[in-house]
């Protein structure tokens, strides 16, 4: 009889600690994945920054903070896979194209810099990729129960928390054998793991501070840790048809029309398939320009516009190159544009003959133009400041200018075709 006790008390402890150490191996497991790390046979995972566990409000304006007297100096152009806003005749901004080498064609972006040649905002398109879900990489994904709970989101549900669900140890923080509940939901659980699989193989390499969602926009908005603590960096990500296309910014932020240029691009930034249809278009837009806008930043952006979608036609970069060439200050345009052209064609397709002069010309226009517009905008500040009573008056003074410049420029032309 005694024996037969001890047996039975003997199996009711066995049974016992099975039954808590089922309850606490799933919590345990996950609770080492989220904070230290694993590895094991179903799961490997090294331990993930805070930053991608936890969403970040990252900050864009409802509204467009750039002054709106400025409204209409700016204009859309499809370059490549995107349409996305480039300031005209703006008073404060010059835009430069930027190229960037890459194996299957270069990437483009461009940067503003203001009236002291100060960059203040750059775009640049990355490598578009193939998002898919990652489930047959991890055992656990495998798993017919964990798979089952997976996939009932789906890949537009997945795509969203992927930016906007925090993963963490809420309720479980104070668990414990005897007072957690037997209902640990499960199903939240296996769907953490899979987001942080999924952040881990997707952001990895990116110095990751913050995620977070545009809902309107549906655009994945990464910050990123900047080499250069004057500049913020950070990531638009747009899925198109399972295909994720990312653009990097960079934004001055001592600089508050940095900001609002900033804000007007995610805004505006949308994706439109590039085609040589666009190209076509684009360029018989520009043909229908002022002489004195072809030559100057406008018809420069309508080039590099149409040239995007049709990279390997040399009739746009040289047509680029040689107007730009007839215009003033745009030498510091023409410096990415000849690195490109002298690296694909082994001609820089300058209207000039000697490329060593062309060089050193370039490199002595730079200099001279950065002078002379640094000692126009100290001049320029000293009299501002002596000649406006407000912020509001200053703005009004510089769009006034630059409509007479604009108006000046095709009184100009109609001259010389009636000549």
């Amino acid at each position: 009889m005694g024996f037969r006790i001890l047996l039975f008390s003997l199996i009711f402890v066995v049974l016992t600690t099975l039954f808590f150490m089922a309850r606490y191996a799933p919590i345990h497991f996950y609770r080492l994945a989220i904070t230290e790390g694993i590895q094991s046979e179903y799961l490997t995972l090294p331990a993930i920054p805070e930053a991608l566990k936890k969403v970040k409000t990252i900050e864009v304006a409802s509204t467009i903070r750039e002054e709106e007297y400025y409204q209409n100096l700016w204009k859309n152009f499809h370059i490549k896979n995107f349409v996305v806003p480039l300031p005209v005749r703006h008073p404060q901004l010059k835009v430069i194209p930027k190229l960037r080498d890459s194996l299957k064609s270069p990437r483009l972006g461009a940067s503003m810099v203001n009236s002291n040649q100060e960059e203040i905002f750059e775009f640049m398109e990355l490598e578009p990729f193939d998002m898919k879900l990652m489930m047959d990489e991890q055992k656990i994904f495998s798993l017919p129960i964990v798979r089952q709970e997976i996939l009932k989101k789906s890949f537009e549900d997945v795509w969203v928390d992927l930016f906007s669900q925090t993963i963490g140890l809420e309720n479980l923080q104070n668990f414990s054998f005897f007072s957690y509940s037997l209902d640990y939901q499960f199903e939240k659980r296996v769907y953490d793991l899979f987001l942080l699989e999924m952040r881990h193989y997707y952001f990895k390499g990116r110095k990751v501070e913050g995620l977070t969602y545009l809902k309107k926009i549906n655009y994945g908005l990464l910050a990123l840790t900047s080499l250069d603590e004057r500049y913020n960096e950070e990531e638009i990500w747009i899925l198109q048809n399972g295909v994720v296309y990312p653009v990097r910014m960079r934004t001055a932020n001592w600089d508050p029309l940095a900001e609002a240029i900033r804000d007007r691009f995610i805004k505006t930034l949308k994706y439109k398939d590039t085609d040589q249809k666009s190209s076509e278009g684009i360029y018989s837009e520009y043909k229908t320009l002022p002489y004195a806008k072809k030559i100057d930043q406008e018809g420069m952006i309508y080039l590099f516009s149409a040239w995007s979608h049709n990279i390997d036609n040399e009739k746009f970069l040289k047509e680029m190159i040689q107007f730009l060439e007839r215009g003033k200050n745009n030498q510091w345009s023409l410096s990415s544009l000849y690195d490109f052209a002298l690296k694909k064609y082994g001609s820089g397709f300058s209207s000039k003959n000697d490329r060593e002069t062309q060089a050193a010309a370039l490199k002595r226009k730079m200099a001279e133009e950065l002078e002379a517009e640094r000692k126009l905008a100290a001049e320029s500040q000293i009299q501002t400041e002596e000649q406006f009573d407000s912020a509001e008056e200053k703005v009004n003074y510089f769009l006034k200018k630059a409509k007479e410049s604009g108006s000046n420029s095709d009184d100009s032309d109609k001259t010389k075709l009636e000549r």
